[in-house]
């Protein structure tokens, strides 16, 4: 009963308290205030990231258009020039064969990029190619570009839509030159077909995020090139699916564009940029992921809603102490201290204005940004301090902010200091219950500024990069089609069934019988091996960033423990140096590369002797020199590089032990920590095989 009491009191003393009503209006008010900023804050925000990712995508476009456009006009040069070499020959009236195919050899050599440069007749069989015999049953007489150029004498240089050459088993695109008789007829076309793997590879590299986008499009749009090369594990060459939006940019600004879709190829919604290469009349096509860009947006959004709602629940809870305490006036001037420090603490400069011009308010962020002090800027009018639109006429500058028609701008700002500074500027109109005030955000440019050069910059970088990713590419290509093809199920298969068989054939097989199962056991047990080898080179990586300290002699001690059984059987006799430096790599990846050299030197040793095998270590400035050497079979030096690629094998196939994989993984793994490994050239008379490894010392202890 008196809880109910003390509640009809409470109502009865908010309710006749002109005090209290004031006060709870008061943080009705700076809370909707609060609500508000927030809002306006996440607004602006989002508005900026959308900028930077437009302007991302641009940059990207017109680099790559740049690249690709200059990478055209190289080759249409050289067409040019082997047409007029062609055509020279012609009204020679007796054309030297061999002067042609040397020009063309040359040219080729020029550009290793190019498959080939060919010629063609008037009726498309071919004339010429380069460093390759000329083929009669080559005839492109059927191809567009052939009818285009046959047709007009002034056609310039045609590109073929994307072609499946079956000689080369890629994707490839042709550029063609005419060729004129000395009557100025149609004699031929000179073309160069180039890889479409040669674009892919160079987006490849560009790829900012999971989700986005490359492509190389002709003038009807349809795919040249693209990264991801395919979709849902479809090629996407060729393919024509387009959002609506492309269609209506490229017609209305054919020569670039920046839009918001999803990509009609993955449906996957991405901010675009286009840019049309004159050379082929073709675009570049850059989408990054929205999901991506406004990640660290949606962050924002979080800690936001965390504060808003944690401050929410802080001004009911101090409403509700305020009603049982009755010292409304007290709580709302703290709650009122508490909200001016949130916003003065903020990390984003913020100036509130009146609809006069006068700066009412500056947060801490703004006397840090702007180099003036709080009390300087309170009431100083606002375009003394910022150069925003129309401060020349402040009323119709308030006009279009009331309309909500001002946008953000980037400004240089002159500082008191006498330097100048690039600022993000962006003004929004508050209007509550006839107030009206306006809400400026500054925040530094330079920032934005320095993250778009330094994306140049790592553009150019990568360029330098091509040749290494090709290669990782192309060794990750060739192990992912041999794993694609299910390898481990037929293995099972094959062993289960050859078991089975053996059970159900009577007992005692026929000699030719028992010698076919045992040969189907063996495979099986061998590509088990191989599917291991395998394995175990994809799961080496080439990074391991700040790798721990590896002493080469624990190491080894590994090694031979994993290898206790091979060692015992063949009595190997394994010796090392006493006192090495350490390494600069993980042991456990040093003691798999020994264990390799160590299982071949066991594996290929010499039938008249027993293995002997020495490891021995010496520093090369920074680095440590390790030879393995033993005195089995040897390798011939015509075989040293050989021997490092995956499945090559000296030995036949028919041989049980070995998979053509151990010498390729000791070389996976010493490049990945920066060394290199080959075989040391034997001395005349000397037996065996030496290998040698340098590896990066471990840096020396401090202290």
């Amino acid at each position: 009963m008196s809880s109910v009491l003390r509640s009809a009191q409470m109502r009865k003393d908010t309710k006749t308290s002109p005090t209290l009503l004031a006060l709870a209006a008061l943080l009705l008010m700076v809370n909707l205030f609060v609500f508000l900023m927030a809002g306006l804050w996440l607004q602006t925000s989002r508005e900026q990231y959308h900028k930077r990712a437009e302007t991302n995508s641009q940059n990207v476009a017109a680099i790559l258009s740049q690249n690709i456009g200059g990478e055209i006009a190289r080759i249409d040069l050289a067409l040019r020039d082997l047409a007029q070499q062609v055509e020279f020959e012609l009204a020679s009236g007796h054309p030297n064969q061999h002067r042609l195919q040397q020009i063309f050899d040359s040219k080729k050599e020029q550009f290793p990029e190019v498959l080939l440069f060919r010629a063609t007749d008037a009726e498309g069989d071919t004339l010429l190619v380069s460093n390759a015999p000329v083929s009669g049953e080559v005839n492109v007489a059927d191809r567009d570009y052939f009818a285009i150029l046959k047709a007009d004498p002034k056609a310039g240089l045609a590109a073929s839509e994307p072609i499946f050459a079956k000689l080369q088993q890629q994707w490839c695109v042709a550029f063609v030159r005419r060729i004129n008789g000395p009557d100025g007829s149609f004699a031929g076309v000179v073309l160069a077909p180039l890889p479409v793997k040669h674009f892919s590879d160079m987006f490849s590299m560009l790829r900012f995020g999971h989700d986005d986008g490359i492509s190389l499009r002709q003038g009807d749009l349809s795919v040249v090139a693209r990264f991801p090369e395919t979709i849902g594990g479809v090629s996407a060459i060729g393919n024509k699916a387009v959002s609506p939006q492309l269609k209506i940019m490229t017609a209305a600004h054919p020569d670039r564009g920046t839009y918001e879709a999803a990509a009609g190829i993955d449906s996957i919604p991405r901010i675009l940029s286009y840019q049309r290469i004159p050379a082929a009349n073709w675009y570049v096509v850059v989408g990054l992921s929205t999901e991506t860009q406004f990640s660290d947006w949606r962050n924002e959004v979080l800690k936001v809603g965390v504060l808003v709602v944690t401050f929410l629940g802080l001004s009911i809870l101090g409403s509700i102490v305020l009603l049982m305490v009755n010292q409304g006036r007290r709580k709302a001037i703290q709650r009122m201290r508490l909200i001016e420090s949130a916003v003065d603490h903020a990390g984003e400069a913020i100036l509130l204005t009146a609809p006069q011009g006068l700066v009412i308010y500056a947060n801490s962020a703004a006397s840090i940004l702007l180099r003036r002090s709080v009390e300087t800027m309170t009431g100083s009018k606002v375009w003394d301090l910022l150069p925003l639109p129309d401060y020349q006429d402040w009323s119709a500058h308030w006009q279009r902010l009331s309309q909500g028609q001002a946008l953000p701008t980037t400004a240089v700002i002159d500082l008191p200091d006498g330097g100048r500074q690039a600022m993000d500027v962006a003004a929004h109109h508050v209007s509550h219950e006839g107030q009206e005030l306006a809400v400026i955000f500054v925040r530094d440019a330079s920032e934005r500024q320095r993250h778009e050069a330094e994306m140049q910059r790592a553009l150019s970088q990568s360029r330098q990069l091509g040749v290494s990713l090709s290669r990782k590419n192309e060794e990750m290509a060739q192990f992912t089609e041999v794993l694609a093809h299910h390898l481990q199920e037929p293995i099972r298969l094959q062993h289960v069934y050859a078991q089975v068989l053996a059970r159900q054939l009577p007992s005692p097989l026929p000699p030719l019988a028992e010698q076919s199962i045992r040969i189907v056991l063996d495979g099986a047990v061998r590509l088990k091996a191989l599917m291991h080898d395998v394995q175990l080179y994809l799961s080496v990586g080439s990074g391991h960033g700040d790798a721990p300290r590896c002493s080469p002699a624990e190491a080894l001690g590994i090694a031979l423990r994993r290898l206790q059984d091979r060692i015992t059987a063949s009595g190997a006799i394994v010796d090392c140096d006493p006192v090495m430096p350490d390494l600069a790599m993980p042991a456990e990846l040093l003691a798999k590369a020994l264990a390799e050299l160590l299982e071949n030197a066991i594996l290929y040793r010499h039938p008249d002797r027993l293995p002997q095998i020495r490891l021995t270590g010496q520093q090369d400035g920074e680095h440590l020199l390790l030879k393995l050497c033993d005195n089995g079979l040897g390798i011939a030096e015509e075989y040293h590089d050989r021997v490092f690629k995956v499945f090559e094998r000296l030995v036949p196939e028919t041989t049980p032990e070995g998979t053509g994989i151990g010498l390729a993984l000791v070389k996976k793994i010493v490049d990945g920590v920066g060394g290199q490994v080959w075989i040391e050239t034997a001395a005349q008379g000397a037996e065996g095989t030496c290998i040698c490894l340098s590896l990066p010392l471990a840096p020396p202890d401090e202290g």
